[in-house]
């Protein structure tokens, strides 16, 4: 069996290991389509990246136009014929179901009708202006299924009015990277001291960024675990105690990792200041993906 990916995320290639896991079939023929380059809005540019030891399957890089915006970018007419070359029994477009790239993975496609499945993670309802509207309306007629990252996700696409089959599939996790791991070296370079929030990623308005530091703000002053049953507040009989002004945290107190880079870093570092977080609140540097674990 052909599978063919159209994924912009695969430009990194540890985006590429979740679909790799399929080629470990024998009776699977995987084939990867993504961008040569993309670019963001925390870093400039990333190039192509090399294929990782171990990988097993094809991966073709496509130029594409609007590098950078996932809902205009499409790839340059030499997708068309590496397509209709392969013609995949199966395409998993890894796109939202409105945008150019699922538009044109679907249009070349039709002459030799494989079966397509695409990929939403839109959690919010939005209506969208032509042409999007109906390039969704084309992408729902010509899918076999849809594949939601979550509930709220399955919602929107009926919202839509999409009337398939819906399969969820929710973000993959490396439990052999992701997972309890030694820190008091990272906590000593870091300064890290007592119970700890973090984030990792973009740095834009959002995300919610603002609202975690005003709630560090107001969690500063009250001293007091947000939780309404820390382990902290329980009795010895497990019952629940009321938490009282310094308690929670414990001597050391609390602090909040914030990791990445976007447009939105002046304006927090502005609110840190005002709001006297710098002994709280802790912004470091994006990282590469696959250093992402070790934070």
């Amino acid at each position: 069996m052909k599978i063919a990916v159209v994924s912009h995320s695969c430009v990194v290639a540890i985006n590429r290991k979740i679909y790799f896991e399929l080629a470990k079939f024998r009776d699977i023929e995987l084939t990867l389509f993504a961008p040569s380059y993309w670019k963001s809005d925390i870093r400039m540019k990333i190039e192509r990246a090399d294929e990782s030891e171990g990988e097993k399957g094809r991966i073709i890089y496509i130029n594409p136009y609007f590098a950078g915006n996932g809902s205009l970018y499409f790839y340059e007419y030499r997708f068309k014929k590496e397509l209709r070359a392969i013609k995949p029994d199966i395409i998993f477009i890894d796109e939202e179901p409105w945008s150019l790239s699922a538009l044109q993975t679907v249009y070349f496609s039709s002459i030799f009708k494989p079966l397509i499945l695409f990929y939403t993670k839109q959690n919010i309802y939005k209506r969208y202006p032509f042409p999007f509207n109906q390039t969704q309306k084309y992408i729902f007629h010509s899918a076999v299924k849809g594949v939601a990252v979550s509930r709220e996700c399955e919602t929107i696409l009926r919202r839509h009015g999409f009337n398939k089959n819906i399969n969820l599939l929710p973000h993959a996790v490396d439990t052999a990277n992701f997972c309890r791991k030694e820190s008091n070296k990272l906590r000593g370079q870091m300064g890290l001291k007592g119970f700890i929030f973090g984030y990792i990623g973009r740095l834009t308005r959002e995300k919610g960024l603002l609202t975690l530091l005003e709630a560090s703000y107001i969690l500063k002053n009250r001293q007091v675990s947000p939780s309404p049953l820390p382990i902290a507040m329980l009795r010895s009989n497990g019952s629940p105690s009321s938490p009282q002004r310094g308690e929670g945290w414990g001597e050391e107190g609390f602090k909040i990792l914030i990791v990445g880079d976007g447009y939105l870093k002046n304006e927090m570092n502005m609110f840190i200041s005002k709001r006297g977080l710098e002994d709280i609140v802790i912004i470091h540097p994006s990282v590469p993906h696959n250093s992402v674990s070790e934070y």
